[in-house]
Order: structure tokens, then sequence, then C-alpha cells
């Protein structure tokens, strides 16, 4: 379990089920992306997100355990969206290009440096 501004909530995950209290709605992306990092990183599937290491080559062994793993990972993501933006982001191949397409799209905005960036620009404009 974990406290955050609204209450308590209680993760609850196993393969077919993975939900951390709410879902992407695309105005609430920096917290969304945060609980989904931590709790996709608990369960020991961070690379999945980070493309680190990268994912073994189709005609390796290994491949068709990871590519398992991804698409649970995949899965997981797919399930803590809002069914009106499942159908814009359900075509990407692996969780690590979802996860960037997500960031991408709902993240702009989001890095503090960016934002300090632009304000500090915009007050010295005359």
């Amino acid at each position: 379990m974990f406290r955050n501004g609204l209450g308590i909530q209680q993760i609850q995950s196993n393969l077919d089920n993975f939900s951390i209290g709410f879902k992407l709605n695309g105005d609430n992306y920096p917290l969304w992306a945060t609980l989904m990092k931590k709790a996709i990183g608990g369960r020991g599937k961070k690379s999945h997100l980070t493309g680190i290491p990268p994912a073994p080559e189709e005609i390796e062994p290994a491949y068709e355990k990871w590519e398992q793993a991804d698409q649970t990972v995949f899965t997981w993501i797919i399930q803590n969206i809002e069914i009106s933006l499942i159908n814009n982001v359900s075509q990407f191949p692996t969780a690590n290009v979802l996860w960037e397409g997500l960031t991408t799209t709902y993240g702009s905005g989001t890095d503090p440096m960016q934002i300090y960036d632009l304000h500090r620009k915009a007050n010295t404009q005359k």
C-alpha cells in the first residue's frame, strides 16, 4: 500500500491484472508515469520501459522469454490508460516504444528545467 494525495491506494498486480489505482487520462501524466515506473520497476521489468539493456535479437534463445515479459508490461501499461486513449497507443510494437510514445504525447512540459528555461526566456522578452 502507498499513501498519495488521494488517500491510501493498494497496488494490485498479477499477470492478468495490474492497477495503480487510477488511469492515465491525458492530464495526470507526471504522477501516473512516476507510479507506473515504480510499480513496473518493483516487479523487475524496468528495462522494458527504458530499453536498457536492449531486447535480445529475435534469433537468440532468450528472445521468446523477453517477448513474453514485454507483452506483459505492455498489457500492464494499457490496463492503466483510459479507454478513450487506448486506440491511439495500442499499435506500438513494444512496451518501450509505447512508453516513449506516451512520454512524447503526454509528458511535454513536465521537465522542470525546460519549464524554468521557458519562464526565464518569457520574462526577458520585451
